[in-house]
């Protein structure tokens, strides 16, 4: 008998390192099998801000880790000294997870030790 595999959930454990893409970036110490979800934020860490209502040091993390919200301004993390692994996702073309409404899910089988990456183009709303 074949077991069934639920891929609502993954019991994988991400980490923060330099990434040869650009920067910091996320990667996973363990197999992840295609069309499973991945908890890259935690909950209640996603939150919009009106550029015009924020500072200019909130604006420039904005800038350099939120999503672009038309011309309005931007979600980011809800709190900057506790944001969650998601918010150092590197972009690629060919990316190994995807989303639906900010909740993602691995493209692909992801092999240990190996970078998430996403694309950019799917979240702006531009």
């Amino acid at each position: 008998m074949i077991p069934i595999v639920t891929r609502k959930r993954s019991k994988a454990i991400f980490r923060l390192e330099p990434s040869p893409v650009h920067g910091v970036g996320v990667f996973t110490h363990h197999f992840i099998l295609k069309g499973t979800y991945l908890p890259l934020f935690a909950e209640n860490d996603y939150k919009f801000r009106h550029t015009a209502q924020t500072s200019y040091r909130e604006r420039k993390f904005l800038e350099r880790y939120g999503i672009k919200e038309r011309k309005l301004g931007y979600h980011g993390s809800a709190d900057f000294n506790r944001m969650s692994v998601g918010w150092y996702l590197n972009h690629s073309k060919t990316p190994n997870v995807g989303h639906k409404n900010f909740r993602y899910y691995a493209l692909r089988d992801i092999h240990p030790r190996e970078e998430i990456l996403i694309d950019y183009a799917t979240l702006y709303t531009n």
